[in-house]
């Protein structure tokens, strides 16, 4: 080949018209959403995370307000509302919880 033929050859191959039949492409499982097998009965708790408030230049500790599943302990609502430790019913149980606690269960 000299370098006239050689040119050639790499411009006609160069736009060569691409294969009709697209290339095998492996079909992916698609992902399964896990779903629980009873219906969650959602129960009042009380979660502690060491928070304290000031009232009355006190530190007064407090419980965060929260719910629980009784049957698989998935952590259900979990609001903002503070209730201070005297005032908290000792009938409802409390669980130990960090504040950024990614955890979605509860050990009962």
């Amino acid at each position: 080949m000299s370098g006239e033929s050689s040119k050639e050859f790499t411009v006609q191959y160069k736009y060569a018209e691409i294969p009709e039949e697209p290339r095998y492409v492996k079909k992916k499982k698609p992902k399964r959403v896990v779903r629980s097998d009873h219906k969650h009965n959602y129960v009042s708790c009380y979660f502690n995370s060491n928070i304290t408030v000031y009232r009355d230049k006190k530190r007064i500790p407090v419980y965060g307000c929260g719910s629980y599943c009784s049957i698989c302990g998935r952590i259900g609502d979990t609001g903002w509302n503070q209730i201070p430790v005297e005032n908290a019913d000792p009938s409802i149980p409390v669980f130990n919880r960090e504040l950024l606690d990614l955890n979605k269960y509860v050990s009962i």
